[in-house]
Formats: C-alpha cells, sequence, structure tokens
C-alpha cells in the first residue's frame, strides 16, 4: 500500500497489514501497489479515533499540538467512514476529523485515527460457489476449486496423517 498526504506509517504485521496513524484535520490518500495478477482492492482491517496515553503514536509524539492530552479511543464512526470512501477500492482518499468520525468524544483534546490496512486482489473470472486459492500472498494463480474438491482434498490430507501415525 501507498499512503500519501498526512497517513504516518507505523508498521505492517505478518499478515501483509499496514498501520497508519493520522492527525485530526488531515487527509491521507491510499493505494494498492502490489502486481496482483487481477485488480488490487484495498480493504480496511481496522481503525479507532482518539489519543489513548498508551498508544506508540502519543507516546511518540506523532501528532504535536498544544490540545494533545489523554482521549480514550473510540470506533465511532470511523468503520463506517473507511469503509464507505474505502472498501474495494483501489485507491481512496479520508480526511480525519471529529464529524467524519462520529463527533468529538473528547472536546478540547487533539485526536488522531489509528487505520489499519490491506489489499486483495479481486479476481474477475471467480464464479460465485468457487473459492480463489493463493498459494502465495504476493502470486494469485487464479486456481478455482469447488467446495466439494476443497472438502475431499481435506479428507485427504486428513487420511495420510492417520495412515501416518499408525
Amino acid at each position: 500500500i501507498t499512503a500519501t498526504g498526512d497517513a504516518q506509517f507505523s508498521g505492517e504485521d505478518s499478515n501483509g497489514v499496514h498501520h497508519y496513524r493520522i492527525c485530526e484535520g488531515g487527509t491521507a490518500t491510499f493505494q494498492c501497489n502490489r502486481h496482483y495478477v487481477y485488480d488490487p482492492r484495498l480493504s480496511l482491517a481496522g481503525c479507532w479515533y482518539g489519543s489513548p496515553s498508551d498508544d506508540g503514536g502519543f507516546t511518540q509524539n506523532l501528532c504535536p499540538h498544544p490540545a494533545k492530552g489523554h482521549c480514550p479511543s473510540t470506533v465511532g464512526n470511523c468503520i463506517g467512514y473507511i469503509q464507505s470512501h474505502c472498501e474495494g477500492q483501489s485507491s481512496c482518499t479520508i480526511t480525519i476529523n471529529n464529524d467524519n468520525m462520529g463527533g468529538d468524544h473528547c472536546p478540547g483534546v487533539y485526536k488522531y485515527a489509528a487505520v489499519a490496512m490491506r489489499c486483495y486482489d479481486r479476481n474477475p473470472n471467480a464464479q460465485p460457489g468457487y473459492a480463489d486459492v493463493n498459494v502465495n500472498p504476493y502470486l494469485n494463480l487464479g486456481i478455482r476449486v469447488s467446495p466439494k474438491v476443497m472438502f475431499a482434498g481435506c479428507v485427504l490430507v486428513v487420511l495420510f496423517v492417520i495412515v501416518l501415525v499408525i
């Protein structure tokens, strides 16, 4: 994911989820930039709004401001707002403010949003009732497998393990 504007990258976890902090009043644009076989799309993995004193963004002073203070994090409208702008899009732009985040739950305290985003590969050839199997998260081979075949494969693996144990 490429993030521009006021998004501050704070890490990537083992599932490929990118974590950002965006200060109140800031605007950020997110875009999938990995090379996918089909059509990369954004997906929100989580978010909250506030300035909790136990968060790294607070302790590292990522959003310096005279009105900095402790404000417990809340989901508020964070999920609804960001999903409505970003979910399933190849890129999106969001603005972090009290109105978009569902109100000011700590009047007079400067806040920020913690946003976790990931990209996925939307397969335009996927058929209902079939799963797109990604052997490697960075390489979508576009293998379509019916639920019956997936179940049969699982049964075979279990039987193989039982035979090895016996």
